[in-house]
């Protein structure tokens, strides 16, 4: 099999991935600040299953950014993964996902850390997740070579709902959380 053949699987597998990933670790985090439990699914088991699925995703982002950058084809400098909108192949929808995957990054980093930086700083940073998530999905409607198939729409359109559903029950069931 042709290696650029392969990037291309690869690249566009993990991506996939990521959307149902990051959409996942989404709908979970927001499940556990809203506070839903049950006996079957207790807190601590939300919260673990979200650390995970994250920690899961940023494999998959790597492999994503490895083989991007590794690929003859389309030929991503590493420069435009870690700088947003530096100059690439499609530099607008890449610069999307390089300002995700940069905020994604200060989300692990700082959550690694949440005993050295303080819950303050920790939550803080961690609202970068609703910026960092759209900007994900974003890139991959612009970037991926399948965005206008009706399947990938369908799947980011339930992406979408399962995180705005998640978030419309936080934004209900949850009073006003402490000020940051």
């Amino acid at each position: 099999m042709n290696l650029t053949l392969v990037h291309w699987y690869v690249i566009r597998a993990s991506g996939i991935l990521l959307l149902l990933l990051y959409s996942g670790a989404t709908v979970l985090g927001l499940m556990n600040v809203s506070r839903i439990a049950s006996p079957q699914w207790p807190r601590f088991v939300i919260d673990r299953v979200h650390r995970y699925v994250a920690l899961l995703a940023l494999v998959f982002l790597a492999i994503h950014i490895l083989s991007t950058v590794t690929d003859s084809f389309v030929a991503t400098p590493l420069v435009a993964v870690i700088i947003p909108f530096a100059k690439s192949y499609n530099t607008f929808w890449v610069g999307l996902g390089a300002a995700a995957s940069d905020l994604m990054l200060a989300i692990t980093i700082t959550s690694i850390m949440r005993a050295r930086v303080g819950a303050r700083t920790w939550r803080a940073i961690h609202y970068a997740v609703y910026a960092a998530w759209p900007l994900a999905v974003l890139h991959g409607m612009g970037a991926g070579t399948d965005a206008s198939s009706f399947w990938l729409i369908a799947l980011n359109i339930l992406c979408i709902l399962a995180v705005f559903g998640a978030l419309a029950v936080r934004m209900i069931a949850v009073p006003r959380l402490e000020t940051v």
